[in-house]
């Protein structure tokens, strides 16, 4: 093969899966952000013998979208080692020792196929060489390997947050469960919900007949009316199990003066789930409209055109252009000949309508300009407003200051490196401190530094709330023992080492996920 050296600016897609076919030996990836549409297209055909992937474990990132939580199943499920580093914004795909790919591109649709992307493929092996070097250097600093139950815990841990509507301040809680190696965070705005991607696209219709507003409405007034920042409300006769998770929910606000239907929002929707997605008696006592329409599709990551009605979109626009286009019902049967290719006959007396691929671009499109011009409602606008209860919402939130250490030991917990029957393999002081990223006393005992941060207030509040005694899994190095009042503070003889052991083994059968999130 003669050497070669290309700059590449387009069809990345091509590209990629020209470089898997060339060396199937081993897939080497860095990636902050990879989604599962473009990961299956990376995995299609015959399987690497070894894959091997460094990505981000921002769990904000899953959350908003950005990244998927799917995505790292499919790479598991296909054999790959999956590694976190924190701030990760290098891109780098290896293919056996023959082709190197350095880019901007993530791995993602939108890169693939639609961003303007720029790097360079080569199969010179100088360059082969370096890249596999600094791959090999980051992998070596970016462990543990993430297995199957944690990446369920984060699942459980982004549930929470989104069936709850991903309210301003709780969202922003989800932390970055990546090893710090010392990268700079990359300065980049703030990540919005990814549409583009999505499997579904509806109009949810609030308001009726009798009940329809005025253009000089505040979109806020009507937001806080109809509770659509976190729920989507539909009759007690019929449940909306159509909405696929990830569908595109866009809020229309039937109008009078014009008679019209006007788009002023738009937000992810989950799927319904029986049992967990009807009005409570709170909420039916709130909005009393909800006794006769209490079915949930839960939405999250809601964003809303600011000021008036007027500054939405017009429905009625929509379906004057694009005629039987508009929806999938009507694009299908215009296609076969058959049923109504009226846009306007599509929904009548619906909770909602299914747009189609191009009536999803078209308002997609037209909204997001309006958030140019108008502006959005603010997280503190939003923050204000009704959240819904969850099933974990009364559980007690450690303190602040306990928060850094809970992460720490429950990660050693989950990694992999300690059996709670074995003490010699629990982490020290020493060990705890740095996992929390702070830097140990030199020459001192390190007990009431661990104390300091975070270690009494731990022990505390889970002794507060008959939680497992987690701090327990921290020895002296020497002993292999717990230090300082770990047993008198728990109200135990410093010799009932049985009762330890089981706090232990109790710590690490329990789901501490929930108490994760903030």
């Amino acid at each position: 093969m003669n050497p070669s050296f290309q700059l590449i600016d387009s069809g990345w897609d091509k590209i990629i899966q020209e470089a898997v076919t060339s060396d199937r030996s081993d897939l080497r990836v860095v990636c902050p952000f990879i989604k599962v549409r473009a990961a299956k297209r990376l995995l299609a055909g015959k399987r690497p013998e070894s894959i091997q992937v460094i990505t981000r474990f921002h769990l904000g990132d899953m959350c908003d979208g950005v990244s998927d939580t799917k995505a790292l199943r499919l790479l598991l499920e296909h054999g790959a080692k999956i590694r976190g580093v924190r701030n990760l914004h290098a891109k780098l795909y290896l293919f056996g020792d023959q082709r190197a790919i350095v880019t901007s591109a993530n791995l993602t649709e939108a890169a693939l196929f639609r961003n303007h992307e720029f790097g360079f493929v080569s199969n010179e092996d100088e360059i082969i060489m370096r890249c596999r070097e600094y791959f090999d250097s980051l992998w070596k600093k970016a462990g543990p390997d993430l297995d199957l139950t944690k990446l369920e815990g984060w699942e459980k841990r982004i549930e929470r947050v989104q069936v709850a509507g991903s309210r301003p301040a709780t969202s922003s809680g989800l932390s970055d469960e990546g090893t710090d190696v010392g990268l700079v965070p990359p300065e980049v705005m703030a990540a919005t919900p990814r549409v583009a991607e999505a499997p579904q696209s509806f109009v949810k219709f609030f308001g009726e007949g009798h009940n329809r507003a005025s253009l000089d409405m505040p979109v806020l007034e009507e937001v806080n009316r109809s509770g659509c920042h976190w729920a989507c409300s539909y009759p007690k006769t019929k449940r909306p199990r159509q909405v696929e998770d990830g569908a595109v929910m866009f809020m229309g606000r039937l109008m009078e003066n014009p008679n019209d239907t006007i788009i002023y929002g738009r937000a992810i929707g989950l799927r319904h789930v029986e049992g967990r997605d009807e009005a409570s008696e709170m909420e039916i006592e709130f909005r009393e409209w909800k006794e006769i329409w209490p079915m949930y599709v839960r939405v999250h990551h809601a964003e809303f055109v600011a000021g008036t009605l007027k500054n939405g979109i017009s429905l009625s626009a929509l379906m004057d252009e694009l005629k039987s286009d508009s929806f999938t019902s009507t694009q299908e049967h215009a296609r076969t000949g058959n049923g109504n290719t009226d846009p306007r006959g599509a929904y009548r007396q619906q909770a909602q309508v299914q747009l189609s691929k191009e009536g999803f671009a078209w308002l997609n499109n037209r909204l997001e300009l309006a958030f140019a011009k108008h502006g959005k409602l603010t997280p503190a606008e939003l923050e204000k407003l009704d959240w819904p209860e969850t099933q974990y919402a009364d559980l007690p939130m450690p303190p602040v200051d306990a928060r850094k250490l809970l992460h720490a030991l429950t990660n050693f917990l989950g990694n992999g490196t300690v059996d709670v029957g074995d003490p010699k393999t629990f982490p020290s002081y020493k060990n705890t401190l740095i996992a929390m990223g702070v830097t140990p006393w030199e020459g001192a005992r390190l007990g009431p530094q661990f104390n300091r941060e975070g270690g009494d207030s731990l022990n505390n509040w889970l002794r507060d709330n008959n939680l497992p005694a987690l701090t327990g899994l921290v020895v002296n190095r020497d002993s292999s023992l717990p230090g300082g009042d770990y047993f008198r503070s728990n109200g135990r003889q410093p010799d009932d080492f049985n009762w330890w052991l089981e706090q232990m083994r109790l710590s690490k059968a329990h789901d501490w996920t929930h108490y994760l999130i903030e």
